[in-house]
């Protein structure tokens, strides 16, 4: 179901040491969207559930399907941002420097089992938030990264859970407005040497991941990657030469970046080895201007990831932020 947000709505996340053992929520972000599916199944057994006047007398809990999507807006710091980009693709941040520290996440084998708490909804007159979510076990399916001209860089995920309890809404520490990722802060999209200036940009990120089931529990029990993970970008520009397309034709190879900058924060996307798999698309306007989009995808190659996020602020701790 599509959930109502009130103001400040926020959501929290922790990392499980025990999967679908739900945590305390660390870091907070803003939550400029939720969508939360909880459906419970239940089947009747005939021979079982039928009293002396063969009315139902019983039913059977056969699953619980929790799943759901949100959006949260992205800082440079104190927003959680380094929270859900682990979360999205796993691994460990790095960091190096001494204020402005930089903070480098390269994915791991998958995943991890996350519990997101949400404060969600305002149902009185003082507009405090009063109702919230406790989604354990909860793993991301997919991501995007995505910011438009102008806009703020928004995150959007969608995640299967192993749970989800509704209840009070926590009390969230909510970031400061002032430093946001936005769209004017970056001013090129490089690939292959050459500078683009983007109208939007939009990487997805898909993790394969699927619940697992299996005796001894009506909700899933886990979850695991199944197939193959990607991350592809998304371009589009006002279209200037026939770079893109000669690349896509020639099967060209190269690596991609874009950095975001405010001050000494930055937010940087390194996209390794990405080729132009797809047929570039045009765009025709009638005063003449024609935009052009192209997807970019990378591929590991052993030595390079295929997708780097990286951020630079004054936190010494990469999580902090």
């Amino acid at each position: 179901m599509a959930v109502i947000l009130g103001r400040n709505a926020a959501v929290g996340i922790g990392f499980e040491s025990t999967e679908g053992t739900a945590v305390a929520a660390a870091l907070w972000a803003r939550l400029a969207s939720l969508s939360l599916n909880v459906a419970s199944t239940r089947a009747r057994i005939d021979d079982l559930s039928l009293g002396t006047t063969s009315y139902l007398k019983a039913r059977y809990l056969e699953q619980v399907e929790v799943s759901g999507s949100m959006e949260i807006l992205c800082y440079y710091e104190n927003g959680a941002l380094a929270s859900f980009l682990r979360a999205c693709i796993g691994g460990t941040w790095t960091t190096t420097g001494s204020g402005p520290y930089t903070h480098t996440l390269n994915p791991g084998a998958e995943p991890p089992a996350v519990t997101f708490r949400t404060a969600r909804d305002t149902l009185n007159t003082t507009g405090a938030l009063q109702r919230g979510d406790v989604i354990a076990g909860a793993r991301i399916t997919s991501a995007t990264i995505a910011a438009s001209t102008p806009g703020i860089l928004r995150l959007s995920i969608n995640f299967v859970a192993m749970s989800s309890t509704p209840g009070s809404a926590p009390t969230p520490s909510l970031p400061s407005h002032d430093d946001p990722v936005l769209s004017h802060a970056a001013n090129r999209w490089r690939w292959n040497s050459v500078d683009y200036t983007p109208r939007s940009i939009s990487l997805d990120l898909e993790n394969a991941v699927e619940g697992l089931r299996g005796f001894g529990s009506s909700s899933i029990t886990g979850a695991a990657v199944t197939g193959i993970r990607t991350a592809r970008m998304t371009v589009t520009r006002y279209k200037t030469n026939d770079n893109w397309a000669d690349a896509n034709t020639a099967g060209t190879e190269s690596d991609g970046d874009i950095t975001f900058t405010s001050g000494t924060d930055q937010f940087r996307l390194n996209l390794y080895n990405a080729q132009v798999p797809e047929a570039v698309t045009l765009a025709a306007q009638s005063v003449g201007l024609v935009e052009e989009s192209a997807i970019f995808e990378s591929r590991d190659d052993g030595t390079d990831p295929p997708v780097q996020f990286v951020l630079v602020n004054d936190d010494a701790n990469a999580e902090d932020s």
